[in-house]
């Protein structure tokens, strides 16, 4: 039988062992290890955890000044609306006040009172919105 018609089986088998580890790098016995593969394994594994560890780092500064630059807008801007609402109401009552003084129509104060209604009601309506948005804020 010549040698190219041979026929034979090869058995071949493969094992695989895996580790995972919670922290980015492995315990110091495991480590240790990683020497005898190459020299500076270990140390090039720092370097990397390191500098991993610097971007997420950085990242959530980044994302921590965005958000408290946000909440200072936004403080600022319910600010405003405040003292807007407030000068209106005040602004709105005092023309009342003069409207009732100085003439003898009842309905002037009346509509003076009417154009206040608005603001009284978006003030109210406005807190009851940002009380409605932190509780869903606060459910995520």
């Amino acid at each position: 039988m010549p040698a190219s018609a041979r026929v034979g089986v090869v058995r071949v088998e493969q094992h695989s062992v895996e580790q995972h580890y919670e922290d980015p790098l492995p315990p110091a016995k495991e480590l240790a290890k990683y020497k005898e593969i190459q020299k500076d394994l270990p140390e090039r594994m720092m370097r990397i955890v390191e500098k991993e560890h610097d971007q997420i780092s950085e990242e959530r500064n980044s994302v921590h000044d965005y958000y408290q630059k946000q909440g200072i807008a936004e403080s600022r801007r319910k600010d405003k609306a405040q003292v807007f609402a407030f000068v209106s109401i005040l602004v709105i009552v005092v023309a009342a006040t003069l409207a009732t003084i100085y003439t003898d129509k009842v309905w002037v104060p009346a509509l003076f009172g009417f154009m206040a209604l608005p603001f009284l009601i978006g003030g109210y309506f406005g807190r009851l919105t940002d009380i409605f948005t932190k509780d869903k804020d606060k459910k995520k």
